[in-house]
């Protein structure tokens, strides 16, 4: 086993009703807070918790960073 943990992410992008479902797979643990860049967008992991499954090791949700409207 090379150590790798199997993440079930879930990708809430704001104004979008369905969430967009991924997965990763990552030599370390993922922590609430920490930001991820996935698809040219920016994501704020929001929670992180075990899964009931021999493939995922955790459930993750992430949060889309919606960066600031220019001021005009």
């Amino acid at each position: 086993m090379r150590g790798d943990l199997a993440y079930d992410v879930m990708l809430e992008a704001r104004g979008v009703i369905r969430s967009q479902s991924i997965r990763l797979r990552l030599d370390r643990e993922m922590t609430p807070g920490e930001t991820l860049d996935i698809k040219g967008r920016s994501w704020m992991v929001t929670r992180v918790d075990p899964a009931r499954s021999l493939r995922i090791d955790r459930r993750v949700v992430a949060r889309e960073i919606v960066p600031p409207a220019p001021a005009s």
